[in-house]
């Protein structure tokens, strides 16, 4: 089944995981926006993004435990963003830091709820997952009850991860970044 999600603004998670820096291509005196912290909430950090007149927020957490340890991977995190003047809670995105294999399940389960989130096999999405279209504000609710969150995936190259992550802190970060977009 095809998936009609509609993707990301090109390059909005480029920015993702623990190192947020600014791409800058002085041939053309082109420079991306500076995401601008909002706050620390235990395990999650809150920022803000103006492109133009457009606002985004997000949060970001990466995981407490990552298996199999060592294993050579980029940055792994977990991120939520929303853009002002969005009804919803937000839009989910998983970094596995590696690229996934097509057609693979990516799940997330927080607590005993499971979620199967979307992989697409385009350039610039190929280590992301996202929610299912019209899911996201379902995991969002779970991410703030819940106490910690677990990703599995599978590696282009046949490899099986597992990250869990903390939600200390995810419900005062998402309040953060809804008020800040409103």
């Amino acid at each position: 089944m095809q998936n009609t999600r509609r993707f990301p603004p090109a390059g909005f998670f480029a920015f993702a995981g623990a190192a947020l820096f600014v791409i800058a291509m002085p041939s053309v005196g082109w420079a991306a926006p500076t995401p601008k912290p909002i706050g620390t909430f235990g395990d999650w950090s809150a920022y803000t993004l103006n492109e133009g007149k457009a606002k985004t927020c997000y949060i970001v957490s990466h995981p407490k435990s990552m298996e199999p340890k060592g294993a050579k991977r980029g940055e792994v995190s977990i991120l939520v963003s929303h853009k002002q003047g969005d009804k919803g809670k937000g839009e989910i995105n998983v970094n596995g830091g590696y690229n996934y294999k097509k057609g693979s399940k990516v799940e997330l389960a927080v607590e005993k709820e499971r979620f199967d989130l979307v992989t697409f096999d385009k350039p610039g999405y190929l280590d992301s997952a996202f929610a299912a279209e019209g899911k996201d504000d379902a995991v969002v609710a779970a991410l703030e009850k819940g106490q910690k969150a677990v990703v599995k995936g599978t590696s282009d190259k046949g490899s099986a991860t597992t990250d869990t992550y903390s939600l200390n802190g995810v419900g005062a970060a998402l309040k953060a970044i809804w008020s800040a977009c409103k």
